[in-house]
């Protein structure tokens, strides 16, 4: 193996790593393109060592990377109370790996091909996902809200309270609540709600409840796409 092909196969699998992070960063997920890089990266140069000395053990040492990149999946996914998160994260750094083996072993062609394989799976899964309806009984469908209206500052604490005493008994988990400066006088603030099922009626209800308080301005509520 020449130095330019040794250059070559990194420089494609950084590239490669790349553009699976960016469609990772777009959409919004905390692991994006240094993680993907590095991963792809990394894979790549394992492969290249044993071709570095005149040795054709790639196998055995692809071996040892699907184990090791396993370990480092295992970190990315986690449990609160809200359920399992990371999981599709996990598994995109998985191919990764694979894509960085790819690329080191001087497969460039088929690199390339699962790397646009993977980023479109990413892309169309995600709206796939959200699409197609789930034929349960029960609905346990993951959904987060926000909720924004503007009050004075001089009540932003009484509101603050307010909402968490309201949201217990409404069957939502609070995420975040945070407020923003608009002027002197007034604050708006938001707050990002969880819930296990569709519950837009429940929450048009509680929306024009705080609607009702005196103070409160400018209320609506959205539905997340990505959190």
């Amino acid at each position: 193996m020449t130095l330019f092909d040794f250059i070559l196969r990194l420089l494609l699998s950084s590239f490669l790593g790349f553009l699976i992070g960016l469609e990772r960063q777009i959409t919004g997920h905390t692991i994006g393109v240094k993680t993907n890089v590095l991963v792809c990266l990394g894979t790549t140069m394992f492969i290249l060592y044993p071709l570095s000395i005149n040795s054709n053990d790639t196998v055995r040492m692809g071996a040892q990377i699907v184990t090791g990149v396993g370990f480092l999946g295992s970190g990315i996914i986690f449990k609160n109370e809200i359920g399992i998160r990371g999981i599709n994260t996990a598994a995109t750094i998985w191919c990764t790996a694979a894509i960085g083996i790819l690329s080191g072993s001087g497969n460039h062609n088929y690199a390339i091909i699962a790397t646009i394989i993977l980023t479109l799976s990413n892309i169309l899964l995600q709206f796939l996902s959200r699409k197609i309806k789930v034929f349960n009984f029960f609905d346990d469908s993951e959904n987060y809200y926000q909720i924004s209206f503007t009050c004075l500052e001089k009540d932003e604490f009484n509101f603050r309270a307010g909402i968490l005493k309201k949201i217990k008994s409404k069957d939502f988990l609070l995420i975040d609540l945070k407020g923003d400066q608009i002027n002197e006088e007034k604050i708006q603030i938001k707050a990002t709600l969880f819930s296990k099922g569709k519950k837009d009626n429940l929450l048009e209800s509680f929306v024009r409840e705080l609607g009702l308080e005196e103070g409160v301005s400018d209320i609506g509520w959205k539905l997340l796409e990505n959190l």
